[in-house]
């Protein structure tokens, strides 16, 4: 049997990432069904995402079409060179390792392993995040395999102290705008399920220059860094993750310049 051992992490990584994707529509999503999706046996699948089943040329070949990989992922799936070899440019790297955390609960399961008192394990994470204990599972070892998130003993830990997802406040991805919607989501949620007192939803409407635009998002950046600094300075002292946004938008309607 030919395995790809260099291949595993990688394309178990993208069987995550669409198995994570579908129970965040849907809680109810079993691995049973992803299975009848893939057309694939259930058991083999589900030792494939454990990591217990190592990955061939023919899984692969199967399996890929169901992802709808670029063929440039899949050409190299099938190489055997690995995602860091895939890109020279830095950048890329960061995207594509983003692209596999493009839901609010990537983050959220990261910032739980802060939280003082909280005793991390798959049960745990999916009850205090309200999702299934599947979708736990797979969150944590995406993040794992990642290398965002380490295990010493029983203990988790951030591998990784402070990151971003953007090398630029004017960058921006088809994964960064689905991160976004997904917390845009949860904020909705929690206007009709977090007492007022637990939360802040405020807003402001006003007339403005546009050539002020860029000034203005400098001061919204100095703010969230300046928040993110003010309630991470004692550590010790943590016992909750929260979500910060901050929107700025057009509420008029905007005409595309022509190409």
């Amino acid at each position: 049997m030919n395995f790809i051992d260099t291949k595993n992490e990688e394309f178990r990584l993208l069987l995550q990432q669409e198995f994570a994707h579908r129970t965040a529509k849907n809680p109810n999503y079993s691995l049973r069904s992803f299975a009848r999706y893939l057309d694939f046996d259930h058991s083999s699948l589900s030792g494939i995402l454990s990591g217990k089943r190592a990955i061939t040329h023919k899984t692969i070949q199967k399996l890929s079409p169901k992802l709808n990989l670029k063929p440039r992922v899949y050409m190299h799936l099938l190489s055997g060179l690995s995602f860091a070899e895939m890109t020279t440019d830095h950048q890329r790297l960061e995207e594509s390792t983003f692209s596999y955390m493009s839901e609010w609960v990537y983050d959220a399961v990261l910032e739980l392993t802060r939280v003082k008192g909280f005793k991390f394990s798959d049960e745990t994470v999916a009850k205090k995040l309200g999702i299934n204990i599947i979708y736990a599972r797979s969150v944590i070892q995406t993040l794992l395999s990642l290398k965002l998130l380490c295990k010493e003993g029983k203990n988790y830990k951030l591998a990784l102290k402070r990151t971003t997802n953007l090398s630029s406040n004017e960058h921006t991805s088809a994964a960064l705008r689905k991160y976004q919607k997904s917390l845009l989501e949860k904020s909705i949620l929690a206007l009709d399920t977090v007492e007022r007192s637990e939360r802040d939803h405020t807003s402001s409407t006003f007339a403005i220059n546009k050539e002020d635009l860029p000034k203005i998002k400098k001061i919204i950046q100095k703010f969230r860094y300046e928040i993110s600094e003010f309630v991470q300075r004692k550590e010790e002292k943590m016992n909750d993750v929260y979500s910060l946004q901050v929107s700025f938008f057009p509420l008029t309607q905007i005409q595309k310049k022509e190409k």
